[in-house]
């Protein structure tokens, strides 16, 4: 992945427990993010963190907490999505610009976002994009820009809220 900002701190999880109503879920791998992921201190996503991200997403779906995430720069060749179901998440792109690579056949950044998760100011740029931010959307999505080619909107398929957002 090529990222354009500094190095995120990797950090241990081992032993960290994520609860609902329903499960419990023991995270026992690398944390790529050194801030608690609260709406006043957001995990900062680098090009160091991608690669962590479905994993990190997969185990928020089990949680009830919110918690957001904040890109901290641009993020480069982006070659597979970054979660498969966005919930109880805010994805902040703070202005920054995700750019596909899409040769070996990605689609979109998250296969699925929930009524109850946000991504809010992001610009996604790249080619053969079939869809910019996600297959499904029930949430909300706001002030994103879409400058990916062949890319025929945010979402391929909309049950939520898209405001203030442009395809170029």
């Amino acid at each position: 992945f090529g990222g354009r900002c500094g190095d995120n701190l990797m950090k241990n999880l081992s032993g960290v427990i994520y609860t609902n109503k329903n499960n419990t879920v023991t995270a026992d791998y690398y944390r790529p993010f050194a801030q608690a992921g609260t709406q006043n201190d957001p995990y900062i996503v680098d090009a160091e963190a991608v690669p962590f991200l479905p994993d990190f997403f997969e185990v928020l779906f089990y949680s009830d907490v919110m918690s957001y995430f904040m890109l901290g720069c641009d993020i480069d060749n982006v070659s597979a999505p970054f979660g498969r179901y966005l919930q109880n998440v805010v994805f902040d792109g703070n202005g920054h610009k995700i750019t596909f690579d899409s040769s070996g056949g990605f689609y979109y950044l998250f296969d699925s976002i929930f009524d109850n998760a946000v991504v809010k100011n992001l610009i996604t740029d790249g080619s053969k994009v079939q869809a910019a931010i996600a297959d499904s959307n029930s949430g909300l999505i706001y002030n994103c820009l879409n400058y990916a080619d062949f890319s025929p909107s945010m979402v391929n398929r909309n049950y939520g809220r898209i405001v203030n957002c442009c395809n170029f």
